[in-house]
Formats: structure tokens, C-alpha cells, sequence
């Protein structure tokens, strides 16, 4: 088990995780994104333990952490996880391996009241 902390800039406290060894899923709301000094400091941390990192290909908290990992140079070890197949192209520019990963048979589009499909 690994554990340790984030403070972000004006934070009145830490956040404290605890995870087994292996990878990192990272994802959060499409509608809000991470600092990027927040982002880097955690997949910094968490590369140097040696963890391997999923990330989603939404907009938000995501695109927060794709452009993390690709900055932080740790692309070998990261895996973009897109809903749909047009984004894999689309997310080339990041330097990071991706791949379509909804099933045939299954829908990625959103319940309604929901982002839209390819957004």
C-alpha cells in the first residue's frame, strides 16, 4: 500500500489517499477540471512509485490529467481509455497510446440531461 498526500494551492487541508501497487485510474466530472500544478504533482508522485495510469477522454477533470501525463513524460506508462472511436484520432496530439474501449452491443452515449456523444 502506498499512501500520501496533495495539498492544492489555497487548500485549508490536504488530501490524504491510500492505494494498492499496481495502476491508477484517473477520472472525475466533465464539467470541471484540476489545476494542473495539483495534476502534476500526483502523477509525479505516483510515476515514481512506479504506477501505470488509465485516464478517460473527456473533457474536465480527463483532458486535466492526459495533459499531465504527457507533460510529466509518462506516456510509456499511461493508457487513454476513449469511449468513442473518433476521439482516439482526435487525442493523438497528447503523445499518450489510446484506444476504444466500449464493447459491441453497448451504447456510449450518455443517460439524457447528459454530455453528448463525441463531446
Amino acid at each position: 500500500m502506498v499512501s500520501f498526500q496533495v495539498s492544492a494551492p489555497q487548500a485549508r487541508e490536504a488530501l490524504r489517499f491510500s492505494v494498492q501497487e499496481a495502476g491508477v485510474l484517473l477520472a472525475g466530472s466533465r464539467g470541471r477540471e484540476v489545476p494542473q500544478e495539483v495534476c502534476r504533482d500526483l502523477v509525479e508522485g505516483l510515476g515514481e512509485q512506479g504506477f501505470a495510469f488509465l485516464v478517460g477522454c473527456a473533457p474536465g477533470v480527463d483532458r486535466s490529467f492526459r495533459q499531465a501525463l504527457s507533460a510529466c513524460r509518462l506516456s510509456e506508462r499511461t493508457l487513454v481509455a476513449c469511449a468513442f472511436r473518433s476521439r482516439v484520432r482526435a487525442l493523438s496530439g497528447y503523445g499518450l497510446a489510446s484506444c476504444w474501449v466500449v464493447p459491441p452491443g453497448l451504447s456510449a452515449k450518455p443517460s439524457p440531461g447528459r454530455g453528448q456523444p463525441g463531446q
